[in-house]
C-alpha cells in the first residue's frame, strides 16, 4: 500500500540505464561470492533514459531476486541490455523450470504465485511482479512482458524509450 500511494509521484531525471544495472548487480555480490549465484550482464552500448531512476531501479530489483528465486540448481541469471530501434531493451533470465502456459497471464497479479513446486523455498507475498507492472505503467512509452517454456526457464524484459539529448544548433 506505501509503495502503491507513492506510485503517483514520478521523478523524471535523465540517467544511465546501464550503470544502474551495474549498481544494482553490484549488490547481490555477497549472494554470488557466499551462494554461488552467478549473474552476467551483457549490454551492446551503454544507454541513457528519462524515467524515474528510483523506481526503474526497484524494478530491475524485483526482477533480479524473482530470476534468482526460481532459477535452475547452477543459479545462472542473465542480464541482457539491447538498445535498438530507439528503445532500451533490459531482459533478465532465470534457467528455471519455467512458468507454465496457464499460469503466465496472472503473473502480474497482485498476491500471485503458482502452485507449482519449486527446488527453493518461495519467500515474499507475491507482491513483487505486481510492483514491476505498477511501476512500468506509470512510464509512457514502455512496453514489457514475460516470455517462458516449462523445462528452461522465463525471461522477464521490459523496454525504455532511449533518451537522445537535444540538439544544439550552431549560430
Amino acid at each position: 500500500s506505501k509503495i502503491e500511494a507513492n506510485m503517483n509521484e514520478m521523478d523524471f531525471e535523465v540517467f544511465s540505464i546501464t550503470d544502474t544495472v551495474n549498481d544494482i548487480i553490484n549488490r547481490f555480490s555477497r549472494l554470488r561470492e557466499h551462494d554461488n549465484y552467478h549473474i552476467d550482464f551483457n549490454s551492446n552500448q551503454s544507454a541513457l533514459v528519462s524515467a524515474d531512476q528510483a523506481k526503474i531501479s526497484q524494478v530491475i530489483y524485483n526482477l533480479l531476486i524473482n530470476a534468482m528465486t526460481y532459477t535452475g540448481p547452477d543459479k545462472r541469471v542473465t542480464v541482457n541490455q539491447i538498445v535498438q530501434n530507439g528503445k532500451i531493451h533490459i531482459q533478465i533470465i532465470d534457467y528455471g523450470e519455467g512458468i507454465s502456459p496457464e499460469s503466465l497471464d496472472h503473473v502480474w497479479d497482485r498476491y500471485y504465485r503458482a502452485e507449482e513446486n519449486h527446488k527453493r523455498a518461495v519467500t515474499g507475498a507475491g507482491l513483487g511482479l505486481s510492483i514491476v507492472k505498477s511501476i512500468l505503467d506509470k512510464h509512457p512509452g514502455v512496453e514489457y512482458g514475460v516470455e517462458s517454456e516449462m523445462g528452461h526457464g522465463s525471461m522477464f524484459w521490459f523496454a525504455l524509450p532511449c533518451y537522445n539529448e537535444p540538439s544544439r544548433d550552431k549560430a
